[in-house]
């Protein structure tokens, strides 16, 4: 697993919607399995809103405009790219963000977990 992340200077994402907002104030305010994350992170040609370097974890919040089937080529290339770089990429809908905030950060924290213990090789995190 190559955990070694190529960096693309490029401009920093928009302002952070409501959703983002709110799951990145959870985020600081417990970090999951003690784990901080990171906003608006190069990784090879994308940028991931949050991004755990420890657990080599991508998060996303998807709104609706992730329902349009154009969108799915897109999201296809860009999950192959980040399996290519040892990134897994967690996605959650604004939906689950605003109603079960607290069982988003549950499954963040299990996937966190997840990574640290089973999925990434003894010192293969960044």
């Amino acid at each position: 697993m190559n955990t070694t992340l190529p960096i693309i200077n490029r401009p920093l994402k928009r302002h952070l919607n409501h959703h983002e907002l709110q799951l990145w104030s959870l985020l600081k305010a417990q970090p999951p399995a003690g784990y901080g994350f990171q906003r608006d992170q190069p990784l090879g040609p994308h940028n991931a809103t949050f991004y755990c370097p420890e657990a080599v974890l991508a998060l996303e919040v998807d709104g609706f405009e992730r329902l349009d089937p154009d969108q799915e080529t897109a999201l296809a290339l860009r999950r192959g790219d980040l399996v290519r770089l040892g990134v897994m990429e967690l996605r959650v809908s604004s939906r689950e963000v605003r109603q079960t905030p607290l069982l988003v950060l549950s499954r963040i924290t299990d996937c966190v977990s997840y990574r640290l213990r089973w999925a990434l090789p003894r010192g293969a995190a960044a």
